[in-house]
């Protein structure tokens, strides 16, 4: 349980950093997209930073303190057999009450892995304008990206696999992904579609003091960077010169 609240708090640390961080690079983006700003969608770029953020931490971190004790003393394998979860449920929840059943571990593992991935499908779906086939392509695709992490050790970073790549996990994800593309509207009615900001983007519109007040601070923000970057490029110039 601590670990997930120490997930939690990383993911809403590191996603409401990569919001601010991103944030004026989606405003431009947005007003040449669209030719305005929309709250909502405002609300819907938020949340995007905020999930892929956790679905990185949930699903890739903590690495082992000491990967090479780690390595030594333990042994992570893989599964390769569909729908072993099953089994498993059937096997470790024998003679167990109906309310003690839902709530074991082995039950609760294969909810996480479903609903980790419902968000994206309505992200997919409904923020990005993904169909549902699409969407759930999507969805395998990152699941098999992330089982494949696990199993390679990020990929060479650390010196053997730290979790258990698991085919029932990708399959789970992948129905998640599927159930979050089927309800997207009916979770984000309220979200405007990128069709609908498009169709209107020649309209013209008023110059609102609140569009000044954003063009300002896009313009202090790439004037910041530019002088910024230009500090940097001279010391580095300067050092290497030295």
């Amino acid at each position: 349980m601590e670990v997930w609240q120490n997930n939690a708090f990383v993911t809403v640390l590191v996603g409401g950093v990569a919001f601010l961080v991103l944030f004026l690079p989606y405003v431009v983006w947005s007003f040449h997209r669209f030719g305005q700003l929309s709250f909502r969608r405002i609300i819907g770029w938020a949340a995007v930073c905020v999930y892929f953020t956790g679905l990185a931490v949930y699903t890739l971190v903590p690495f082992p303190e000491d990967p090479q004790a780690f390595c030594a003393s333990t042994h992570v394998g893989y599964n390769l057999h569909p729908l072993e979860f099953i089994t498993d449920i059937r096997t470790q929840t024998a003679g167990m009450g109906l309310r003690t059943a839902l709530t074991s571990a082995v039950v609760l593992q294969v909810v996480f892995n479903v609903v980790l991935f419902v968000p994206l499908g309505v992200l997919l779906h409904r923020y990005f304008r993904r169909g549902v086939i699409t969407s759930t392509l999507i969805g395998l695709i990152v699941s098999v990206c992330i089982e494949t992490t696990q199993y390679t050790g990020f990929f060479g970073l650390l010196p053997c696999a730290y979790r258990v790549a698991d085919v029932d996990d990708v399959i789970t994800n992948t129905a998640g992904t599927l159930i979050g593309a089927l309800i997207a509207p009916l979770l984000l009615f309220w979200m405007p579609a990128s069709r609908t900001l498009t169709s209107t983007r020649l309209v013209a519109r008023p110059v609102t003091s609140m569009r000044r007040w954003v063009g300002m601070v896009v313009d202090g923000f790439l004037f910041y960077l530019i002088a910024a970057s230009s500090s940097i490029a001279v010391l580095v110039a300067g050092r290497r010169s030295a």
